[in-house]
């Protein structure tokens, strides 16, 4: 625009922002941000399964038994073999007798396995439970940080209005500087604590 000439459309001044809606709307966007506590998956520990061991040691005894009577009735039809029938059947009770041994260690494994799931329960429930306590305290102290932080935006833009320093703004921006104002402190009080 020259020296001469003057504007066809009229200045209007931009409408003041209110402090108190500034801020209300301040809290009514970042209050649900800082109001979620976030969920945790928790662990629990089972220990894996020895049914597959318990089904072939039962399925062996079965077999073993099995083969027992198959001699028993070998030894009776043919006579000349029963001597090395009688070795088989000895070595099918060794067998036997081994499969007995193996399934009372298997179950003294169990019980131990079952004693140190229960210790390994306890100790993730215990994580679990220190877990969920620090969230709620990082919770806490988000939430309190927020209102602090909060605050200290109100009182500068406050003191902003207070001292006149946004009157130095020409008036298509000092819209923006009062609204820049309270979001600068705000996030420098963030950062700063």
């Amino acid at each position: 625009m020259g020296k001469g000439r003057k504007s066809v459309l009229p200045r209007r001044a931009l409408p003041q922002v209110n402090a108190s809606r500034a801020g209300i709307l301040l809290i009514a966007l970042a209050l649900p941000a800082c109001t979620a506590i976030p969920s945790k998956t928790l662990l629990h520990y089972s220990p894996p399964s020895v049914m597959p061991v318990r089904r072939a040691i039962a399925t062996a005894q079965e077999h073993a038994a099995a083969a027992q009577q198959y001699l028993r009735n070998a030894g009776t039809q043919e006579k000349t073999e029963h001597l090395a029938i009688a070795n088989a059947a000895n070595e099918i009770d060794a067998l036997t007798d081994e499969l007995l041994n193996a399934q009372s260690a298997l179950t003294k494994t169990e019980t131990d396995a079952s004693a140190q799931t229960q210790l390994l329960n306890a100790a993730n429930d215990s994580k679990n439970a220190a877990i969920t306590a620090a969230d709620a305290a990082k919770f806490r102290y988000h939430r309190l940080k927020f209102y602090a932080c909060l605050i200290g935006a109100a009182a500068a833009l406050l003191l902003a209005l207070r001292l006149g320093v946004l009157s130095f703004v020409p008036p298509p921006y000092n819209f923006v500087a009062v609204a820049a104002v309270p979001v600068i402190a705000f996030g420098a009080l963030w950062i700063e604590l």
